[in-house]
């Protein structure tokens, strides 16, 4: 039945279809270069087969989105209208008289031409009428304006910028299409609540809903006059088609069939923004000013006190104020001499639910002392700019104390600091010289292969030959015994394998050290008991071997010991990598040239 009178209705109205007419038109006639206008060009009394519009020419302006399509039928006193509009956002170019010239649209078989129209296009920086320290525009019915809450900053301090929507049309299905451009700044951004919080303002005499949608903190990383680009949202504005009308037969219109309004998209865009950006003074940098900004405050602890020889201790230094805390830099520590440290591990924890963005990162630095006695770290200082107190200022840490008694294996090293034993002595003169001896001088007459020394020289290669020949043979009995501790080491790298896979870390450490032991033990002689790094640094200079495979060693060794003092602090990764590394220097061990003095 229903459908029936949907047939009746469209046979009456089909004869009755009103003229048709192509017009154009936007939502304001007034802009600044780089705001937006939506043109709207509406084709009425079609009912459908309306071509897409061949664009106009336009003058100063240019296509920024669109066409945005939608359509309306009515029935009024027997007569019916329809419409068909395309919807494109533009953006103006430059300043002057814009123009949009006329559309063309083809239905039919006939051409149909919209009306020009001109546009006042005004420079960016030109003011218009603003109220509560926000930057935008209020022409139309929904427009965006943002609060910065500084224009002026120095390099690196906070500048928080709001963006608010106002609007005084149903609007809905709010869309970023367009994030706001910020080259020269750090970028974070506050979280808000997925239901807008809408207020009721007035501005300029007329009332408008309004919704804070955006809040961002800008961190500026250049000086000079930086500018935060325009950002631009899609949104579809609910737009009335006009009264109900009292004929009976007029139900297309009713805002019971959704037919009284329609939802037009259209694209808003917020104004830009410029700020100024001021270099932190020279006076009163103090020297070891690494860029922190804000104001700060430091916490560093060890996880104990005391400890022995070759165990490991956490040491965790916290910093925590406000400012941009991801790019902290790393403190500057003394750490004692006799004692090793590795690079920290590094987290942060941001807080945005403050005007202020803050929150603390730290550092957490494994050391192992290899010398007993009392090691001191001494007060940690970290200094930053405030830029609220426009000042520099330093956050600080008391000594710290660490008794340490011998361990098990500890070798006294003759008195000298672990980091002097580790540098490498000058022991030769300023000026190597190549020969000392000036030889001798024949005289006139005198034949030289009548000398002792012409023959000895003769045959000294021939010697040398021999001499290789009779070393090469020794040392093919040597291979056995240095194959058999390769062998043996290469099965505990296999055993290492299978733990790593079983996610058994404590075993893939023992498997590991237990290789480096078997290879080392078995190739250049030195007892398991002995195995400490002056001893084989003393070795390795006796065999004369290669300093950059002796580092390789001491770096696996010392990365067990990490592994196995910082518990959690390694995974399957480091572990395979661990593997893979000792597997290079057991290959490096089987191809080195050992003398012939070694044991086996």
């Amino acid at each position: 039945m229903i459908a029936l009178l949907w047939l009746c209705m469209l046979a009456i109205a089909a004869p009755a279809l009103a003229q048709e007419r192509f017009t154009a038109s936007v939502d304001h006639t007034t802009l600044r270069v780089g705001d937006m206008v939506t043109l709207t060009l509406e084709f009425s009394g079609a009912a459908g087969g309306v071509g897409t519009p061949i664009l106009p020419a336009l003058d100063k302006l240019q296509i920024a989105g669109g066409p945005y399509t939608s359509s309306n039928f009515s029935l009024v006193n027997g007569h019916a209208s329809s419409t068909i509009s395309y919807s494109y956002s533009l953006v103006a170019r430059e300043a002057g008289t814009g123009k949009i010239g006329e559309a063309l649209v083809k239905y039919k078989g006939k051409e149909y031409r919209s009306n020009a129209i001109t546009m006042n296009i005004v420079a960016s920086g030109a003011t218009t009428p603003t109220t509560g320290g926000g930057k935008g525009s209020e022409s139309g019915d929904v427009f965006i304006r943002l609060y910065p809450d500084k224009t002026d900053a120095y390099l690196g301090e906070q500048i928080t910028v709001t963006y608010k929507i106002f609007f005084a049309v149903q609007i809905s299905n709010l869309q970023p299409e367009k994030s706001p451009g910020t080259t020269g700044f750090w970028v974070e951004e506050y979280p808000l609540p997925q239901q807008l919080t809408v207020t009721r303002e007035v501005l300029n005499g007329k009332a408008y809903n309004a919704a804070v949608f955006k809040k961002i903190a800008l961190f500026p990383t250049s000086v000079g006059t930086l500018e935060v680009d325009p950002l631009i949202i899609s949104t579809q504005v609910q737009r009335a088609m006009r009264q109900r009308s009292r004929d009976p037969l007029d139900i297309f219109s009713d805002p019971f069939f959704g037919m009284g309004a329609q939802l037009e998209p259209i694209q808003v865009q917020s104004p830009s923004l410029k700020i100024n950006v001021r270099p932190l003074p020279q006076t009163g940098a103090p020297a070891s000013f690494a860029g922190a900004i804000g104001s700060y405050k430091m916490e560093a602890v060890l996880d104990r006190t005391a400890c022995k020889t070759g165990e490991a201790v956490t040491l965790t230094v916290t910093i925590a104020g406000n400012g941009n805390v991801k790019t902290l830099p790393e403190p500057v520590i003394s750490f004692p001499p006799d004692v090793d440290h590795y690079d920290p591990e590094i987290s942060d924890d941001i807080r945005r639910s403050q005007p202020q963005i803050n929150g603390t990162k730290t550092f957490k630095y494994v050391v192992i002392p290899r010398a007993p006695g009392s090691q001191i770290i001494p007060m940690i200082s970290y200094p930053y700019f405030d830029p609220e107190e426009s000042r520099y200022a330093s956050a600080t840490s008391p000594e710290l104390q660490l008794q340490v008694e011998k361990g098990e294996g500890y070798v006294a090293s003759g008195g000298r600091s672990v980091a002097e034993k580790r540098k490498v002595e000058n022991v030769s003169t300023d000026i190597a010289f190549v020969k000392t001896d000036p030889g001798h001088f024949y005289t006139v007459g005198e034949v030289p292969h009548n000398t002792v020394e012409f023959w000895g020289f003769s045959i000294a290669p021939w010697a040398a030959v021999a001499a290789a020949v009779l070393v090469a043979r020794k040392r093919q009995g040597l291979t056995a015994g240095r194959r058999g501790a390769l062998s043996r080491a290469q099965k505990q790298l296999d055993h290492a394998e299978k733990a790593r896979k079983t996610g058994k870390i404590e075993v893939v450490l023992h498997h590991v050290a237990a290789s480096m032991d078997t290879v080392l033990s078995g190739t250049i002689g030195i007892d398991v008991a002995e195995l400490t790094s002056d001893h084989l640094a003393e070795r390795w200079q006796a065999e004369q071997l290669d300093p950059d495979l002796l580092r390789d060693i001491l770096d696996v060794q010392s990365e067990c010991d990490r592994a196995r003092f910082a518990a959690g602090a390694s995974g399957s990764d480091s572990m395979q990598n661990l593997i893979t590394r000792t597997r290079g220097i057991i290959d490096k061990l089987g191809r080195a040239q050992l003398r012939e003095g070694v044991r086996v």
